[in-house]
């Protein structure tokens, strides 16, 4: 292990070279992006700050269900005939596929508590058979189960201070059961998964979306651009027509055209009680319903959260592969088994500021240590032979990441986001005989844009770069092996549509 501290040195040397690239690359990116804009500079401006917006109390549940099932049924026949022979083929075959499926989504945002549940099942069985003209039977089986159960969960005790408990259940089961042929073999195949993830943290701050702010402003200045509103809204009205655009959004009504003539004639309802405008028209029911479907995008967020966790993780993961000679008494059994059982701590740091109405940043910080045990057991039978190798072994894992994004909105049509993230990832593994250590290092940055010039003209563009190092350790004795791979990837695409 002696040169991985030259390992870290490599890691600092690349950053440092990433940067100094990045930032060449930048300055050229930044000159084209400024021209571009200049056209854009006197454009309609609201002095409403994004960052006062706090979104009101809301709630929101929504049950899905889902059957379904497809059949498929195929016959071929083929006869064939000379003077000298005659052969007739027939073949058969039956597919039956069906799905079930439940889930659930709750959404709540309230002064005391922030949280978000998700449960998700389905099963698939499904059934295939062929036969030929020979009465071979080949049949198949399969069936699998997914459950996914996650829940996040911050309990605000005192201002913001917050309590945040986060656990997580994931659990997979995939069996198949193939008899090739009905005199011949049969072979089965079971994969089961579980993973249950416990995470307990505590913090300060919170985090609140204030798209919908940005959509009440949409809608006001284009509103007032086409000279339809009769005044200029207050801060306070703009307050209160994001409130109504957050609650109606969170409304639960199951048809989805009936939704949306809800929703537009809400927002008409809000606009003519305070008297911003005199009368409707085509014009302005077409703004509002404009604004409504395009101008919800992206999600922004404001505020900053801080915490401190603690996380206790297990997963376990068997399979079993299993072969029967139906004429004869061979038999081929493999199963293999892991259990993995990790406990660490972590801390978090996430900050979201609207730096005005048209620009957005962001910074999202993570780091964490975790000591674990991998027990581990292999096992191979048949007439000959019966062989088990079981190992156990402890486990470190340390990661640091590191995210910084930049966003710039004009207006609904154009969108430009700068992004660039730093992840650092080390696993050592010690077992009796030998040691073995991972260190990944991946560096990225990415630039995507859409500038809408005119109803004519539009500009695309994107920018991608990105760095993987992985480098290996093993040691056993005086025997060595160090692996070190690296990968770098470059891509810029522009495109210009022009129409007619």
């Amino acid at each position: 292990m002696d040169c991985f501290p030259l390992y870290i040195n490599y890691v600092v040397n690349t950053l440092t070279k990433f940067i100094s690239f990045i930032m060449k690359k930048l300055t050229i990116v930044l000159m084209v992006l400024l021209c571009l804009f200049a056209n854009s500079i006197f454009s309609q401006i609201s002095n409403y700050n994004l960052s006062d917006y706090k979104v009101p109390n809301l709630k929101r549940h929504a049950l899905s269900t889902n059957f379904s099932i497809n059949s498929t049924k195929n016959a071929t026949k083929e006869e064939y005939k000379d003077t000298i022979t005659s052969t007739n083929n027939e073949h058969s075959s039956l597919d039956i596929n069906s799905n079930i499926s439940l889930g659930y989504y709750g959404y709540f945002n309230l002064d005391k508590y922030q949280g978000n549940q998700s449960f998700k099942t389905r099963t698939s069985p499904s059934y295939s058979v062929n036969k030929d003209s020979i009465g071979t039977t080949n049949e198949s089986f399969s069936k699998n189960i997914y459950l996914n159960i996650t829940s996040t969960n911050r309990y605000y005790l005192h201002k913001k201070y917050f309590l945040g408990f986060h656990p997580t259940l994931i659990i997979t089961n995939n069996n198949t059961n193939t008899p090739i042929n009905e005199n011949f073999s049969d072979k089965k195949h079971k994969n089961k998964n579980v993973f249950t993830s416990i995470p307990i943290e505590i913090g300060y701050g919170r985090i609140e979306q204030v798209q919908n702010a940005r959509l009440a402003i949409y809608i006001f200045n284009d509103l007032l651009e086409k000279n339809i509103l009769s005044r200029t809204p207050s801060n306070d009205e703009i307050q209160e027509f994001a409130d109504l655009i957050s609650t109606v959004l969170n409304e639960r009504i199951l048809d989805y055209r009936k939704k949306k003539m809800y929703e537009i004639s809400m927002i008409d309802k809000f606009l003519q009680e305070k008297k911003l405008i005199s009368e409707t028209n085509e014009a302005y029911l077409t703004i509002v319903y404009d604004n409504w479907e395009n101008a919800n995008q992206p999600v922004r967020e404001s505020g900053y959260r801080f915490s401190l966790g603690f996380s206790n993780d297990f997963s376990k993961n068997i399979y079993e592969n299993e072969t029967t000679l139906k004429q004869s008494t061979n038999a081929n059994e493999y199963n293999n088994e892991s259990v993995r059982k990790t406990n660490g701590f972590n801390a978090t740091f996430y900050f979201q500021k609207p730096i005005n109405l048209k620009w957005q940043s962001g910074t999202y910080i993570y780091g964490s240590i975790k000591k674990g045990n991998t027990e581990y057991s292999n096992k191979y039978l048949n007439t000959y032979e019966d062989t088990t190798i079981k190992e156990s072994y402890t486990n470190t894992y340390s990661s640091l990441s590191i995210t910084e994004e930049l966003g710039y909105y004009p207006n609904s049509r154009t969108s430009i986001n700068f992004l660039t993230s730093f992840r650092y990832s080390t696993q050592i593994d010690e077992k009796d005989d030998y040691d073995s250590k991972y260190g990944d290092l991946n560096i990225y940055f990415g630039l995507n844009a859409y500038y809408y010039i005119s109803d004519h003209l539009q500009l695309q563009g994107r920018f991608t770069y990105s760095l993987f190092n992985n480098q290996d350790e093993f040691e056993y004795d005086t025997y060595r092996v160090d692996n070190n791979n690296i990968n770098k990837d470059e891509n810029i695409s522009i495109g210009l549509t022009y129409l007619f």
